[in-house]
């Protein structure tokens, strides 16, 4: 005989296996013909036991509360790593209310054409800039600036800044 839910089992000669599904303070008593025994006992709850206390439906509760935390983390991460890919859309939907409303009704005729000759070039067409007379330089360099250094048939270095047409002589 015991307190609570528990399953005393015989397993030999004078020893005894109790199996109890409740936790906290528990009495049990065994009797074999005359001889009889009382013990009282503290059972702590782990989760075995609580499962076989509950039986099938505690492991259904327990798959559904993990395929809940499953989705919830789910949901985390791709909230963490996408988090900003949807602002841009949120852009192009404000502008849609900004567009004139179109009417379902048929074309109402020809719409009106341009009056007057098409648009087409005014004037002269531009004359391409005269090539430069480079036949006097023997040598040529760029600098790091820019600067253009240019030493001619008598070696007289000539230079010119970026923005200049015009060569100047380099004196010392």
């Amino acid at each position: 005989d015991s307190s609570g839910r528990a399953e005393i089992l015989a397993q030999g000669q004078g020893v005894w296996k109790v199996v109890t599904l409740d936790s906290g303070p528990q009495t049990i008593t065994v009797t074999s013909g005359k001889v009889s025994e009382s013990l009282e006992y503290e059972v702590l709850g782990n989760v075995g036991g609580f499962f076989k206390a509950g039986g099938p439906l505690y492991y259904v509760g327990a798959g559904l509360a993990g395929i809940i935390v499953f989705v919830i983390l789910g949901l985390l991460v791709v909230a963490l790593r996408g988090g900003g890919e949807d602002y841009d859309d949120e852009f192009d939907y404000e502008d849609e209310g900004d567009e004139p409303q179109r009417s379902a009704a048929g074309p109402s005729g020809p719409a009106p054409g341009p009056s007057g000759p098409a648009p087409g070039p005014s004037g002269p067409a531009p004359t391409p800039e005269p090539e430069e007379d480079t036949s006097w330089i023997q040598e040529h360099r760029v600098d790091d600036d820019g600067t253009e250094w240019a030493e001619s048939e008598d070696g007289t270095w000539f230079y010119r800044q970026p923005d200049e047409s015009e060569w100047s002589e380099w004196t010392d």
